[in-house]
């Protein structure tokens, strides 16, 4: 048969698809339907929520390295004691960081809570 008109049909005439033997997709089977769309859900919101995460931990990371005061500041100190220590606002930054982290774990608890 190989080679002839009649390659990759099955004994009743109907050309196979890849998936020898499987039925008819049924919804909510394990071939597709119901069950695809949330396995594309669960790894969305279980890998979103893992980047969303690390991006918050980028975040508090930066937003602590900038807690701290310069060398260049902390050298004016001790040369000078009349030296007002800079004023930094970190609002908008801690906001951000800590609206990325309540997405990260609300996004992981959805992604986990979704059966597999």
């Amino acid at each position: 048969m190989r080679g002839s008109a009649h390659a990759g049909r099955g004994p009743s005439g109907r050309a196979r698809h890849g998936l020898a033997g499987a039925g008819p997709l049924r919804l909510g089977s394990a071939q597709g339907g119901l069950a695809a769309g949330t396995r594309v859900l669960d790894e969305g919101f279980t890998y979103g929520g893992l980047l969303m995460g690390l991006a918050a931990l980028v975040l508090w990371i930066r937003l602590a390295l900038r807690a701290f005061p310069s060398v260049e500041t902390m050298i004016a100190r001790y040369q000078d004691e009349f030296v007002v220590p800079e004023a930094r606002s970190h609002g908008e930054l801690g906001r951000i960081a800590a609206c990325a982290t309540a997405m990260a774990l609300t996004f992981s608890a959805i992604g986990y809570a979704i059966p597999d």
